[in-house]
């Protein structure tokens, strides 16, 4: 016998963390932390393209994963804004969050798939169609 007695019918991730929060609250609460390890190979892959246009140590090094209700981010912990380059910030999202985002899509998808396949499975839940 299932845990959940109903069928989840998800086309997004805002879909899934909702339909999740009305099966379990701790089942949102993993969710919520398997989206904020998944968005860690992003902040790499950004932090990389960031090293890769020579912004400073502390800049790249600024540059964090996390988690919000709507989804996973990739933060710039640091100040984008100068007196020197005021559009600082604009230059760093398009040099390297931008490129890294893109670059990191295919690593997040497999990830939410991967994790997807675990959860439903441990909670006796069949899985159907992919992500679109």
């Amino acid at each position: 016998m299932s845990l959940f007695p109903t069928t989840v019918n998800v086309r997004g991730l805002k879909e899934l963390q909702r339909d999740f929060g009305k099966l379990s609250k701790s089942l949102r609460k993993e969710l919520q932390v398997e989206i904020r390890k998944l968005a860690e190979p992003a902040a790499d892959l950004i932090a990389r393209e960031a090293a890769g246009h020579n912004f400073s140590a502390p800049t790249v090094a600024g540059i964090r994963p996390g988690s919000r209700r709507g989804g996973a981010v990739v933060r710039q912990s640091r100040g984008t804004k100068t007196g020197k380059r005021p559009d600082f910030g604009s230059t760093q999202f398009r040099l390297a969050f931008i490129p890294g985002a893109e670059e990191a899509r295919p690593i997040v998808e497999k990830g939410v798939e991967e994790w997807l396949e675990r959860i439903t499975a441990s909670h006796g839940l069949g899985v159907g169609g992919g992500i679109l």
